[in-house]
This record gives structure tokens, C-alpha cells and sequence, in this order.
């Protein structure tokens, strides 16, 4: 049986793709929650559509887990717009280099800053750990971004 938390994240991310990710309207993401030391992650692959969170976001605002579904979605749009085959490079060149994988995450908080959802990223950097910020966007940086980008509500 489906966890209330899980429906709740579905709902949210239905809403998110309906506002501002078109491109993955006809897709079926699958949502699964797991002990994890990371707090979120995509895949998109042909055969598997899926974000995978951690226990820990049950404790989170609506806001902070806006913002990491938000970012995870952005990754998913991404990989559909450039494909299977960048994907593959990518992931496999990511898994292997700090400098490639900062790249992909930096470009995605863009992503997600220019759809409008800077604000729920600061809410979703909020209280990060070292370990959790490295290679990401600092909140300084998406605050000072975010202001040339209309916000959207959620």
C-alpha cells in the first residue's frame, strides 16, 4: 500500500510537471522513498522513469521538498531534451569526475531558477551539510540569480 507521503509527493510533482515541465506530461515517474544518504535523485532512462527521496524529506516543509523535486524534474527534462545516448556519457563521465558532476548539478539549479523555482531551491539548501552542498549551487548564488526570474507559486 502507498504511503501517505508518497501520494503527497506525487501530487507535487503532477503539479510540478502541469506549471512548468510540458515535455514530461506523457511520462510515468515513479516515486520511491529509501533510507539514503543522499536526499534525492532521477532517473531517466528508457526502460526506467523514477525519482528516488530519502526517509528523511517526511520531516521537511512543503516548500524544501518543492524545491528538491523541482531540481530533480529539471535533471529529468534535461535528459530528455539531449537523450539516451548523452545520458549515458554523462552519467558514466559524472560517476568519475567532481568538476563534470558540479557542471550538471549547477546547470540544473539554473534550470530550476529560471523556471522559476529559486525560492523553493533556497528552502531546499537550507540547513545542507558540507557534504550536501558540495558541487551544488550556494544559496548565495541562487538568491542573487533568482532575482531576474518571475517566481512561481506552488
Amino acid at each position: 500500500m502507498e504511503s501517505t507521503y508518497i501520494k503527497e509527493y506525487k501530487k507535487i510533482v503532477s503539479k510540478l510537471i502541469n506549471k512548468s515541465f510540458p515535455i514530461l506530461k506523457d511520462e510515468k515517474i515513479e516515486i520511491l522513498q529509501e533510507n539514503t544518504v543522499w536526499r534525492g535523485k532521477a532517473e531517466f532512462w528508457p526502460w526506467k522513469k523514477r525519482i528516488t527521496v530519502s526517509n528523511k524529506i517526511k520531516r521537511y516543509r512543503r516548500e524544501k521538498i518543492i524545491g528538491l523535486f523541482a531540481h530533480e524534474l529539471c535533471h529529468m527534462e534535461m535528459s530528455k531534451k539531449k537523450g539516451f545516448l548523452w545520458l549515458a556519457i554523462m552519467w558514466n563521465i559524472a560517476k568519475h569526475s567532481k568538476k563534470i558532476s558540479s557542471r550538471i548539478e549547477w546547470g540544473t539549479d539554473m534550470l530550476a531558477i529560471q523556471k522559476g523555482y529559486g525560492r523553493y531551491l533556497l528552502y531546499s539548501k537550507k540547513n545542507q551539510t558540507d557534504k550536501q552542498k558540495s558541487g551544488y549551487m550556494p544559496r548565495n548564488t541562487v538568491r542573487a540569480l533568482m532575482k531576474d526570474y518571475k517566481d512561481v507559486k506552488i
